[in-house]
């Protein structure tokens, strides 16, 4: 079962999001963030983080300083939807059935029961509690349930049932699917010795494979694979009144349309029949797990969330007023004693911000830092009546207030914009970082056994600068 661990480390002011025990089948795991448990972003690099050795981690710079923070990790499988297995048929009359888990099955597989009875227009399928019906209609059902780590066989009940009535129900797995059809279809068929499907659009890009159903309410010999397609079961049932079931499946590179067809079915009487047709597609992840935080800020950081390398800590010692410029135009009319207003939003919020600089070294880092002219995150703690915000720096003044002083203040205005993709997201550690700190290559390969440790170095703003 995925694990999900946060830790929160004031001193480089992220958290931590780290997934392990990831199913062996995923690719990529996406990470998000919440406030509330119920609106999710992005966090800043995790839409596709690779995973390795059923792992992957992500940094998030950007979280709401102390209060609850949700993270989830969704373990994502890239590839196509495939079939694993099935179980055998389970058959009785008029009362339950215990179809039994497919070989093969493992965490996050859509587990699939097909199930009928025989007595059409009175007895119906009961769903298993934690299953779901993808396709219910009178006396058939497709029941769907992503598996857990750990699953037992269920119970198919039924209600409405009379004596005779055939209950039939089989059990599989398909991988990395989704639980919800994009799309189905059904019939009734009036008696008749073949089962007819009904034909379904090619309405979802993801589609990736389709279920063919079929039930009779009568027994028969055999019934032939539809042409393209593969059969999961033929279960013909004669201890009763006689019914059968038989579905297909068809894998799809990319979404086809389904033409109506027939099931041929030989042997047995004719009968009223069902016939349906079910797409799949791939699922959205195969496992998601969710985790919370209450990160503990305790300083003010001004972050740089495309080059996090230059992220500091600052002390912000005052704010001006927060403006809002009005767009509104007023125009006036000749003859007319009122004037006409043609309005707009206010622009974004703009605020002058004054951070002190306690010696050279910070004097010079702040303005390495402020002179690349990143978008900055100026994240402020739950303390401070200032609210954090993302801003585009204006012309930037640094005030010494004596001839002599080591130390003074940095005049920063600030302009609300919107954050950066979360797709832009950079380490904390650039190429100038490592020529800085290492004379040769072999040096840097030394005393960094892998590439994670060298991912792992922090820069500074002096890493930055770039000579001409």
């Amino acid at each position: 079962m995925a694990v999900l661990s946060l830790s929160y480390d004031d001193s480089k002011g992220r958290v931590q999001c780290s997934a392990t025990s990831l199913a062996s089948t995923v690719d990529v795991a996406l990470f998000e963030v919440s406030t509330d448990g119920i609106h999710w972003t992005t966090v800043r690099g995790g839409a596709a983080v690779t995973v390795t050795g059923n792992a992957a981690s992500v940094y998030d710079y950007e979280y709401a300083a102390g209060i609850i923070n949700y993270y989830r990790v969704s373990a994502v499988d890239t590839a196509l939807p495939s079939f694993v297995a099935s179980s055998a048929a389970v058959t009785a009359v008029n009362t339950s059935v215990i179809p039994t888990l497919p070989a093969g099955w493992t965490e996050g597989d859509l587990l699939v029961i097909f199930a009928t009875i025989r007595n059409s227009g009175a007895g119906s399928i009961v769903v298993p509690a934690g299953w779901a019906a993808m396709l219910q209609i009178d006396n058939i059902a497709l029941l769907g349930r992503r598996a857990t780590a750990s699953e037992s066989n269920p119970t198919v009940n039924i209600t409405g049932g009379v004596a005779g009535a055939d209950v039939i129900a089989q059990m599989a797995a398909f991988r990395n699917t989704e639980l919800v059809p994009p799309a189905a279809a059904y019939q009734l068929n009036p008696a008749g010795q073949n089962i007819n499907y009904p034909p379904l659009a090619a309405v979802a890009s993801t589609w990736g494979a389709a279920l063919y159903l079929g039930w009779k309410q009568d027994d028969w010999t055999s019934v032939a694979a539809l042409t393209g397609a593969t059969e999961i079961g033929d279960t013909p049932a004669t201890a009763g009144n006689d019914a059968g079931q038989v579905w297909d499946y068809q894998l799809m590179a990319s979404p086809v349309a389904v033409t109506a067809g027939a099931f041929t079915v030989t042997g047995g009487l004719t009968a009223i029949s069902y016939g349906a047709t079910v797409a799949l597609r791939a699922a959205d992840y195969v496992t998601q797990t969710v985790n919370t935080i209450i990160p503990n800020q305790l300083t003010t950081w001004l972050k740089f969330p495309v080059a996090p390398y230059l992220n500091r800590t600052v002390t912000l010692t005052d704010w001006h007023e927060i403006e809002r410029t009005s767009r509104t135009g007023f125009y006036t009319v000749v003859g007319k004693r009122t004037t006409i207003a043609a309005t707009d939003t206010h622009v974004p919020r703009a605020v002058t911000i004054t951070l002190f600089a306690w010696d050279d070294t910070e004097v010079a880092a702040l303005d390495l830092a402020l002179s690349v002219g990143q978008i900055v995150f100026l994240h402020v703690c739950s303390s401070v009546a200032l609210k954090s915000m993302y801003a585009g720096l204006g012309t930037y003044q640094f005030v010494r207030p004596a001839h002599r002083s080591h130390r003074g203040t940095y005049t920063i205005p600030l302009t609300e914009v919107n954050a950066p993709d979360p797709s832009l997201a950079g380490n904390l550690v650039s190429w100038a970082t490592l020529i800085t700190n290492y004379a040769t290559w072999q040096d840097a390969i030394n005393a960094n056994a892998t590439w994670t440790a060298v991912l792992a170095l922090t820069g500074s703003p002096a890493d930055a600068t770039v000579s001409m």
